[in-house]
């Protein structure tokens, strides 16, 4: 159930039986609403240093945004690396020639197939299946590479996306900042206008 809330609100994170099971009891105990725990628990899954006092007391939001910054470092490539890391697969799968030559192969044989006898055709598919499977298993050494290089480039993309996100924290502080000398001085031309007033009914 928790999964398929996480799913409906577009919030792509697992939540296993172990780490329900871990914190269930305590997330019950703090008299929260059922979203409220559901995101508390999400929180804990992508931040498992966290503890769950130091989660209680933060809103939906709060909770959300920790868990989003999380979701958007993971299996992700900076921007910053995508053209490195486009040319490294590029350079990869070129080393790979054969897995086109395979295919066009493949290609021609199952072509020749109109018009053959039995036997021959009984001989060709024997031939198209062996060129398969080492069309087959070249094809996933070349996948396995790929990962190995996306994961690579994750983990150097993770800095990156932190000091995106330290910069979004900056800003949204300077606005909160902002926002709150605002309205100290309205609070403070309130008080003046009132002492204004004030002062004007006592020379009356």
């Amino acid at each position: 159930k928790i999964n398929k809330f996480f799913q409906n609100n577009g919030i792509y994170g697992k939540v296993s039986e172990e780490t329900l099971e871990k914190y269930k009891e305590q997330a019950l105990s703090l008299d929260v609403s059922l979203g409220h725990m559901k995101m508390i628990l999400l929180a804990l899954e992508f931040n498992p240093e966290l503890l769950i006092d130091e989660l209680k007391d933060m809103d939906i939001n709060e909770l959300v945004k920790l868990s989003k910054d999380k979701i958007n470092m993971k299996n992700k490539i900076a921007d910053e690396l995508k053209d490195e890391y486009n040319l490294k697969v590029s350079e990869l799968i070129a080393n790979y020639p054969t897995i086109s030559t395979l295919k066009i192969q493949i290609e021609e044989l199952t072509n020749s197939l109109a018009g053959k006898s039995e036997e021959e055709i009984n001989a060709i598919n024997i031939e198209i299946k062996s060129l398969e499977a080492e069309l087959k298993s070249l094809k996933t050494a070349m996948d396995n590479e790929i990962k190995e290089l996306k994961a690579e480039y994750i983990t150097k993309s993770i800095p990156y996306f932190e000091s995106k996100v330290i910069q979004k924290e900056k800003k949204i502080k300077e606005i909160k900042d902002k926002i709150e000398k605002h309205r100290e001085k309205v609070e403070k031309s309130k008080e003046i206008v009132g002492k204004v007033k004030e002062w004007q009914q006592k020379t009356k």
